[in-house]
């Protein structure tokens, strides 16, 4: 049958719904009026009827949303990038919350070993900072008040409250069991623990969590996680040939910590005057009695208070969940690496991938690119034991072994909004990430970067000095039809640098795009033409001068340029001073009079 003989135009399929469909076909068999049981609501005709038109009303859907979007490259939908990147093993990430480094000291406290169980928490203002495993520590002194370095260094706070979910397992081969929490609810994706209670043994056991059931075998308790096309997570458990199965009726109790997103970030000495609390459920009790080591001394309730915490730098930023963009650049890169740490690319890549809710960029280098470069700029800036220098040292001595050779460098960029370095918990936790899967003749150290900052200055001599940058301001011709206030033009300047030179976006190795600047604040209403000018000289220089100098070394590492220019890959740049660059901002008007501006 063609399609004139149906009336339609070939390519009317794509305006039916169920309803226009159901009416067509009872208009075709009312025309040929053979049958008439179509017409009568209950009939066997009229119930295959229905049935046809609303499978084809589902099928419409499907390839309305998935026709266009079957190739990698061409997909623009979240559900459905998350299915093609299944096929490639790849597993999206979910939210990652914010994580805050800690110093503990024990008041009042008696010597002896101690352990904080997992999921003991801090309240704070209507959120928490939890622990999300056992934390032991030793106190070894007599000292009414004796700080706990041990934890300080190795454990972190995470931003949020463990939330226990139970599930009855049905037994059935590679049981997937799916969180259904409240569309509102954020779990970051890295804590979600499994404790099951096998139904024969009564006992419950912590299961361990793992990138692929495919690589073990029928007595491992295993699980996977993924980050789901409906934004929820699944858990996957084994079919007794990769990874253990489930039981029928054994008991699962799983652990997600509940986030409070961007607003539960904090910053320094939040955590003072706060205090431990214990964390309590439904199974909580038996599960610690049950997987508790035989040589830990769980703290006691009434010990919580001895336990006084502090925070020297804020918490790191809440990341959300890939986007498709993200899984398009990262998805490639997996499957490229299959998971094992072998070329640079291969630990960016996994680095990028699991710390980014701590790093805004990293960058990983050989052994060779290291001494060639980084060592190399301490030799050029005039220091003769570059291994001597304070953050190269901090990190060989507490982060390698004696070895100074065939290690990969790791350069860490936070992501906080501060010009701060990883703190020791957090290299730690990427150096123990990073271990299974990287080969086993490198080591890796993290390495902190070297932060630069930027200011107007002209140049005068062949030898510039931190006396430029004090000596030089910034002139703004005004429009003469402008009507705007020095203030709000100046509160534009602020902005336009405040916004390039955020940290937070920034990267390593960056390009600063002089001529982008010049042209941002040449375009803001009321401005003229703007330039610096040396006070004492008088030299100018049209448009944006900039001094960039080591703060560390100042004579060392210091030029003026107004040119574009890299930054080496080790480098980071942040202006110098920026709140109160209205000191140095002077604003000329049509009668050729100078303005200080004073806010």
């Amino acid at each position: 049958m063609n399609t004139q003989s149906l009336e339609i135009n070939k390519d009317s399929y794509v305006s039916f719904d169920a309803t226009s469909l159901r009416d067509l076909i009872i208009n075709r068999l009312n025309k040929n009026a053979v049958f008439t049981d179509q017409n009568y609501v209950g009939s066997n005709i009229s119930n295959i009827i229905e049935i046809i038109s609303y499978s084809f009303s589902t099928l419409m859907f499907y390839l309305n949303k998935t026709s266009t979007e079957s190739m990698f490259t061409e997909t623009l939908l979240y559900e459905n990038m998350n299915r093609v990147v299944k096929m490639l093993g790849y597993n999206p990430l979910g939210n990652q919350t914010a994580s805050v480094s800690f110093n503990v000291a024990a008041k009042d406290l008696a010597t002896g070993s101690y352990t904080i169980p997992r999921y003991s928490y801090i309240s704070l203002g209507g959120f928490s900072y939890s622990f999300c495993r056992d934390i032991s520590f030793t106190k070894t002194t007599n000292l009414t008040l004796e700080n706990i370095e041990n934890i300080s260094n190795l454990y972190r706070l995470y931003q949020g409250k463990f939330i226990e979910y139970n599930y009855t397992a049905t037994g059935s081969s590679s049981e997937i069991l799916t969180l259904n929490v409240s569309a509102d609810t954020v779990i970051d994706h890295f804590n979600i623990d499994v404790y099951v209670r096998d139904v024969k043994t009564k006992i419950w056991r912590k299961w361990e969590r793992v990138d692929n059931l495919f690589l073990y075998n029928s007595r491992d308790e295993v699980y996977e996680v993924r980050f789901n096309e409906n934004k929820k997570y699944e858990i996957k458990f084994g079919d007794s040939v990769n990874g253990k199965k489930l039981n029928a009726s054994d008991y699962i109790a799983i652990y997600y910590l509940s986030s409070a997103g961007a607003t539960g970030e904090i910053g320094a000495a939040a955590l003072e005057d706060t205090f431990l609390s214990k964390y309590n459920s439904t199974n909580y009790t038996t599960i610690i009695n049950d997987t508790n080591s035989a040589n830990q001394y769980f703290l006691k309730d009434t010990n919580y208070s001895n336990l006084i915490f502090t925070n020297d730098s804020a918490s790191t930023l809440f990341a959300s969940f890939d986007t498709v963009e993200d899984i398009k650049n990262k998805a490639p890169k997996f499957y490229k690496s299959q998971n094992r740490l072998v070329t640079s690319q291969d630990y960016k890549t996994f680095i990028d991938s699991n710390f980014n809710n701590i790093l805004s960029d990293s960058v990983v280098k050989s052994n060779n690119d290291y001494l060639a470069s980084y060592i190399k700029y301490f030799y050029d800036i005039g220091l003769s034991s570059p291994h001597l220098e304070s953050r190269v040292l901090y990190n060989q001595v507490n982060f390698a072994n004696s070895c100074n050779f065939n290690n990969i460098y790791i350069f860490a960029l936070p992501r906080t909004k501060n010009r701060t370095y990883l703190m020791p918990s957090q290299k730690q936790s990427i150096i123990d990430t990073v271990l299974p899967y990287k080969t086993p003749t490198a080591d890796v150290i993290i390495a902190d970067p070297v932060y630069v900052a930027a200011d107007f200055a002209v140049k005068t001599t062949s030898t510039p000095t931190l006396q430029d940058i004090d000596n030089t301001e910034l002139c703004v011709e005004l429009d003469v039809y402008t009507r705007r206030s020095n203030e709000s033009i100046l509160a534009d300047i602020t902005a336009i640098l405040s916004s390039y030179f955020n940290k937070t976006v920034f990267s390593l190795g960056s390009t600063i795009n002089i001529y982008q600047i010049y042209s941002d604040i040449l375009n803001i209403d009321g401005i003229k033409r703007f330039y610096c000018r040396h006070k004492i000289t008088g030299a100018t220089a049209d448009g944006i001068s900039l001094m960039v100098w080591n703060p560390v070394y100042n004579n060392a590492d210091i030029t003026i340029t107004t040119q574009n220019f890299t930054l080496p890959y080790f480098k980071c740049i942040y202006f110098n001073n920026i709140e109160n660059i209205s000191n140095k901002v002077v604003f000329i008007n049509t009668a050729n009079l100078l303005q200080n501006i004073n806010l």
